[in-house]
């Protein structure tokens, strides 16, 4: 598969994911994305050919869905960009069916795109355990109180209940400060060896910026605060605030006293 295909394939992705990110989460992902790339360019350039590629294929229509197909033929060898390829084209097709531009990208932990809370049947699955958490695969940090994880075969930004850690990724730069960063970094080095965590749903489980809203464990029936519950573990080591918004109060008496 030639690189410019495989760009082009990795700039729409691309292109996708940033609409539900704010200008500095932007910079985080082109990062992120840039680093699966098998040849140098820069955030700049990752950004701009996302939008030109997003654009044309868009225009063309018809012919992009079976480009896109021939593309995913072409690739069987390469299981992410031939999945990738499937569900783009797969996204067009949708398109032209029912004329709708707010047709989402169906997402995958290969295909690296996001959806809402209520796209998925996370909440379903939680009203059936006991616990009510249910284990998802963690896939990175956002920064000092938001992360992405994987569930079946959707992504999820989670932003953690009851906590506000410092801005590093604001789109207003003078808002971001050492503080944020030395929180994002924690919480990088803290998860850096961890594979699932299990979420823990409140009253609200969604917030305005379309944001998972959830406690976020680290053993499946934890019950330590300080040392189990995520939100617990990033607020005692001084990376975070406490913040309650309600309805969502489920824990906010435990993690009080861990700042008392």
């Amino acid at each position: 598969m030639k690189p410019k295909m495989i760009l082009n394939l990795m700039a729409i992705m691309i292109s996708l994911l940033l609409c539900g990110c704010t200008k500095g989460e932007e910079a985080v992902e082109a990062d992120y994305w840039k680093g699966k790339l098998k040849y140098p360019t820069s955030e700049d350039s990752i950004m701009e050919q996302a939008k030109v590629a997003a654009q044309d294929l868009i225009e063309e229509g018809k012919d992009a869905v079976t480009s896109l197909d021939e593309m995913a033929g072409n690739v069987e060898e390469n299981r992410f960009f031939a999945e990738l390829g499937q569900s783009i084209g797969d996204l067009f097709k949708q398109w032209g069916k029912d004329g709708q531009d707010g047709a989402t990208l169906p997402a995958s932990s290969s295909s690296g795109a996001e959806v809402s809370l209520y796209d998925t049947t996370i909440l379903e699955d939680a009203s059936k355990i006991e616990n009510g958490r249910v284990a998802v695969g963690f896939d990175r940090v956002v920064d000092g109180d938001t992360i992405i994880v994987s569930y079946k075969e959707w992504l999820l930004r989670v932003r953690l209940i009851g906590i506000n850690a410092p801005e590093s990724v604001h789109k207003d730069e003078e808002k971001n400060t050492e503080d944020g960063v030395a929180a994002s970094k924690f919480l990088k080095e803290f998860l850096n060896n961890t594979s699932s965590l299990w979420l823990e749903f409140d009253q609200d489980p969604e917030d305005d910026y379309g944001r998972t809203l959830a406690y976020v464990w680290l053993s499946e029936k934890g019950t330590m605060i300080e040392e189990e519950l995520l939100n617990g573990v990033i607020l005692k080591n001084g990376y975070a605030e406490i913040m309650t918004i309600e309805p969502n109060q489920k824990y906010a008496q435990d993690l009080e006293k861990i700042i008392k």
